[in-house]
């Protein structure tokens, strides 16, 4: 998924990049890698009001859902790797391991008339969402472990995890924002 070398169609005798989404009102994407869900969080923000504000949250929740939920990397083997500088490669073994390659992030944007609402869904087990909920300035703060309160206290107007963890819908207030 490389869309930054995006192809730009003409629509009406203006140019209209795939980096702009004025004219769709929902879009279904997949993904597997870390790399994919920076490149998609950029696409994404970019066609909400404030992208500064929501780049930052859909970064957070899509590497959470790559790293945590597809991959199935705690928090505190997150720790171990990045103290270790082998983060890196140990996401590369895990995306390339039998157990992991075929899983997908799948992301659902839809533009309504009062809000923009992205669902995250990852193929995961799921985790205990709730206590990530918390405003703690620590996991806001910390080296990692900080995008659902990220998410929370900066990006969204509403974040609502589903079912077992897995599942996320976040929404971003068109009109008060216009």
């Amino acid at each position: 998924m490389n869309l930054a070398n995006s192809t730009i169609l003409l629509v009406d005798q203006q140019p209209c990049g795939i980096d702009r989404l004025d004219l769709m009102r929902k879009a279904v994407f997949t993904f597997k890698t870390p790399g994919a869900a920076r490149e998609l969080a950029a696409l994404l923000a970019g066609n909400c009001p404030e992208p500064q504000r929501v780049v930052v949250g859909l970064a957070e929740l899509l590497l959470n859902a790559v790293e945590h939920g597809n991959l199935r990397i705690s928090h505190e083997e997150k720790s171990r790797l990045r103290t270790l500088d082998c983060w890196d490669e140990e996401v590369t073994a895990r995306l390339a391991h039998p157990a992991y390659a075929d899983r997908e992030v799948w992301v659902e944007f839809a533009r309504e008339p009062s809000c923009i609402r992205v669902r995250i869904r990852d193929q995961g087990d799921g985790f205990d969402w709730r206590s990530h909920l918390e405003r703690d300035l620590h996991r806001v703060t910390g080296l990692h472990g900080r995008g659902i309160a990220i998410a929370r206290l900066v990006s969204f107007d509403t974040i609502e995890f589903r079912g077992k963890g897995n599942e996320v819908e976040v929404t971003v207030d068109i009109q008060a924002r216009n």
